[in-house]
This record gives structure tokens, sequence and C-alpha cells, in this order.
């Protein structure tokens, strides 16, 4: 009986696991360094064909790219922003190293009051409180 409990437990606080849909579009990922080097060689004066074919990054990413460089990623966006959330991985990491680990109630607790304090309402989250899905897929990032 405890075992199974424990095994619920353990199930119900997993993240979701997402599959992959058959006859969806899957992204290619491309390195950061070849996107940039790819970008570089083509504001140089390579075109945008030779730049595809030299990096094997399609032309379309690449004059997309450069014509918008602050491009949003594919999927889901942060909640609380990027700027948000790097500074909550300094602000956990920094009271890891000073003897005080957190647990996911803890951050959930630290983003709860963060937007209670901001006058923010995030309608993802039940009266401000992350969920354990969002602890542990943060903690896993």
């Amino acid at each position: 009986m405890i075992f199974v409990t424990t095994l619920t437990t353990a199930i119900t606080s997993m993240p979701r696991d997402y599959k992959h849909v058959p006859g969806t579009k899957v992204y290619k990922k491309h390195t950061k360094a070849k996107m940039e080097a790819a970008l570089r060689a083509v504001k140089s004066g390579m075109s945008y064909r030779k730049a595809a074919a030299k990096f094997g990054i399609p032309r379309s990413v690449l004059n997309r790219k450069k014509l918008r460089p602050n491009l949003k990623k594919q999927g889901g966006q942060p909640v609380l922003g990027t700027d948000v959330e790097e500074l909550l991985v300094k602000r956990v990491k920094t009271c890891g190293e000073w003897g005080f680990p957190m647990d996911s109630m803890d951050l959930r607790l630290i983003v709860k009051g963060y937007l209670d304090r901001r006058g923010m309402n995030i309608a993802k989250f039940k009266e401000n409180m992350p969920g354990k899905e969002w602890a542990v897929s943060f903690l896993s990032e």
C-alpha cells in the first residue's frame, strides 16, 4: 500500500512528456555559433544561397534572422519573461551556495510573492501560485 501511494505521488509530480504528433511541423535546431557565422558571412557580402549551402541553414531562416534578429522561439514563451526567470535562477543558486537549498514549494511561493507584490495576475496560475509542473519544468531547464 505504501509503495502504491509513493508511486502515484511520484507519477503525479512528474512533468508532462510531450511527444511529436505525426504530420505536424518539426523545427530543425541550428547551433548558435553556426547561425552567427552564417549571418556574419551574409553581412560581409556572401549571398544567402552560398551561406545556406556552406552552413547547412535554409535561406529563409537566414533571411528571417537578418531582418528580425530578436524573434521569439517557437513554442510556449516564458510566463515571467526571460529577464525575470534569469534573475530567479541567480537567486536560487545564491541561496544554495549560502547553504539554504530550496525545494519546488519554496520556488513556487517566491514566484507567487513576486507576482502579488508587482500586482501581476497570471491567468495560467491559480491565484498566482505556479503549479508543480511549472516548478519541475523550470528547475529542469
